[in-house]
């Protein structure tokens, strides 16, 4: 660099530093117009992070300042830290281009720039200070306390783990709480606002088999409390994202022209799941055929969730539109337009806790970027307003997946399809929606790893032992301790382990195949018949629980009700021999012989060797005056092994 280029840069150190001493209230704003210093003229050193202009938490371990040379043989630089207070700088020759605190110095360096700027020069030591590179760098009073939940895989199909969730703190340099979880919590993985509740959905068939709500806590243990969801009314389940407080889940259901999609991510209809009864509705408002729904989010009271929206048209111009949707107003709710950009897809919206704030994702709609990952961060005000990218885009590579600390003043953010070394950023936010420069974190993943997902989360409750398998569940473990007890003649006690395990899974059908055996055998049929209803809307595609409810009304002569039921579990299933059979013996017992001998009929159609049924059938055809055919029905009959005739005297 030549004097007379540094003329210009020195004059505007000197005019910033002056206008600072007039007006200190604006030196945060004053500072940041030195951003454009560097590249006023061009230096023979670059620093490549931090970024200029970047604000650390009080609790972030040191960072690595990391910088090149654009000429390979200097092997001495000279690092400076100038502050802004009337204290002594920093100074230091090092020999390689990377320089990283000491914990002593970085505690110095960050209590002398809380709220106040420090300026961090390197330059070549046989060089003047202006051959070199500055940035300014801060620190501000609020914490980065929240611990963080990674959700990380394996960066190849070698080894076991396959999928792995850790917590940790960012405060922390590298050290990890105790807490680790494998192939029993893969797949996709929120939570909720708070970081109260963990919801994952199994990967290897998303929603097949539902899905969990669970407490979270250090060792994200599969908390006896948690909710299991039963699957969707049909396709795969996408993007679930649990309401605060965890009494109900959105997901997107994939729907055949979501399948058919070519742009934008996973889509179909929203249904919504209630954790009192582990039932699937459609959101009234978001489940229109004509348009596909993505990426739902809720507000952080509850009212509102937010979705991404895109009209199913053959028009090359449609677009992902980002709408809002009141969810307590029921079926008269009508979707609202929060960010509708021609051209741009707007999707993955991620609202503030403190509710004043919405990032989501915003990316060319154009049929050539269809198949692209770039995507950019825009930051607006959580009821719609004016929109500005954030400043992550210019110094991050493809910044997505946002996750906001719960005080609302820190995002976090992935960048790129994944990190394989484990980087992270962070980014500060203050209270009127100015980012900074991100700062990068490294979460040390462990080898073979790769971080796909961070996520804050709130205070955790009390440590308890890891789950690493799914036959570890509560469920399974209340039916295994409920099979053990019946196995030994404790009926009650069995009985009361089986409807444990139907209350903790509602969908558990083996349990609750199990229950009903055990009551039928007892004679304790008003035991099971909770249990069992609960069954039938967690699984309503299915017939078998109908007929298992239609049974045990048969037993406490509620026969209209368990008529109800049979026929219903028939609509589903009509060659069902069960259904068919309970039902002959329903509707005999409410001595309608014509259907009874219709229900018999069919069921031996399909079981001929039933004797007891063809008996039944054979008296009934009797009683209603039609021996000829009643002997007939038993004549058709013909058992493998022929008693000896009886005689009479």
């Amino acid at each position: 660099m030549t004097l007379r280029n540094k003329w210009p840069l020195l004059f505007c150190l000197l005019f910033t530093a002056h206008l600072i001493g007039m007006y200190p209230a604006k030196s945060q704003f004053l500072w940041r117009c030195c951003l454009i210093l560097p590249a006023i003229a061009h230096a023979d050193v670059e620093i490549l992070h931090p970024v200029s202009g970047c604000i650390f938490p009080p609790d972030v371990p040191a960072p690595e300042i990391l910088w090149r040379d654009s000429d390979p043989a200097p092997n001495h630089w000279n690092l400076v830290i100038e502050f802004n207070d009337i204290g002594p700088g920093y100074s230091q020759t090092i020999e390689q281009p990377g320089w990283r605190p000491s914990p002593e110095i970085w505690k110095e360096i960050q209590d002398r720039t809380v709220n106040n700027a420090a300026v961090v020069r390197v330059y070549r030591s046989d060089q003047d200070s202006l051959s070199g590179d500055r940035v300014i760098l801060q620190t501000v009073d609020t914490p980065l306390s929240a611990p963080v939940l990674l959700h990380e895989q394996a960066t190849s199909a070698q080894g076991s783990r396959t999928c792995q969730l850790r917590i940790t703190r960012i405060s922390a340099p590298g050290g990890l709480l105790p807490a680790t979880v494998s192939e029993s919590l893969s797949g996709y993985v929120r939570n909720s606002f708070g970081g109260s509740h963990l919801l994952f959905v199994p990967e290897q068939t998303p929603g097949a088999e539902g899905f969990y709500l669970l407490p979270l806590n250090t060792h994200l243990f599969l908390d006896p409390q948690y909710h299991f969801f039963p699957p969707a009314p049909g396709g795969q389940i996408f993007s679930p994202a649990p309401a605060p407080g965890g009494k109900q889940v959105v997901a997107v259901v994939a729907s055949q022209a979501g399948n058919k999609a070519s742009s934008g991510p996973p889509a179909g209809l929203l249904y919504r799941w209630d954790a009192e009864n582990g039932v699937a509705t459609p959101v009234p408002g978001a489940s229109d055929p004509g348009y596909l729904y993505a990426t739902p989010a809720w507000s952080p009271d509850g009212i509102w969730l937010y979705f991404s929206r895109l009209k199913l048209t053959s028009d090359t111009a449609a677009h992902w539109t980002l709408m809002r949707l009141n969810m307590d107003v029921g079926a008269s709710g009508r979707p609202v337009p929060v960010v509708s950009t021609p051209s741009q897809h707007t999707t993955h919206p991620s609202p503030s806790p403190d509710g004043r704030w919405l990032i989501c994702e915003q990316r060319s709609a154009q049929p050539a970027a269809l198949t692209a990952v770039c995507s950019t961060l825009i930051l607006m005000p959580s009821r719609g307003g004016r929109k500005r990218p954030l400043f992550c885009n210019r110094t991050c590579p493809r910044p997505r997946k946002v996750s906001w600390s719960p005080d609302s003043r820190w995002i976090l953010f992935s960048s790129g399809t994944c990190s394989a070394d484990g980087d992270l950023w962070v980014s500060h936010i203050d209270p009127f929606g100015n980012d900074s420069p991100p700062v990068r974190w490294n979460a040390k993943t462990p080898d073979g790893m790769t971080t796909v997902q961070a996520l804050f989360t709130g205070s955790l409750q009390s440590s308890a032992p890891p789950v690493l398998h799914p036959e570890t569940r509560p469920s399974r473990i209340a039916y295994i301790q409920g099979t053990l007890a019946a196995a030994s003649g404790k009926s009650s006690e069995a009985i009361g382990f089986f409807q444990a395990a139907l209350k903790l899974s509602p969908g558990y059908l083996e349990a609750a195949r199990a229950l009903f055996s055990l009551c039928m055998k007892t004679g304790s049929y008003a035991e099971a018949i909770p249990a069992i209803k609960r069954l039938c809307p967690a699984a309503p595609a299915s017939a078998e629980p109908l007929f298992l409810l239609a049974a045990l009304y048969m037993q406490t002569g509620a026969l209209e009700d368990a008529e109800q039921r049979v026929i219903t579990g028939l609509s589903r299933a009509p060659l069902n021999t069960r259904g068919l059979k309970l039902a002959a013996e329903i509707t005999q017992k409410k001595h309608d012989d014509e259907q009874s001998i219709r229900y018999y009929t069919r069921y031996l159609n399909q079981k001929p060797d039933d004797h007891c049924a063809r008996t039944a059938l054979a008296r009934l055809l009797a009683e209603n005056g039609d021996r000829e055919l009643a002997v007939a029905t038993l004549a058709v009959y013909k058992p493998k092994q022929l008693p000896e005739p009886l005689t009479g005297p």
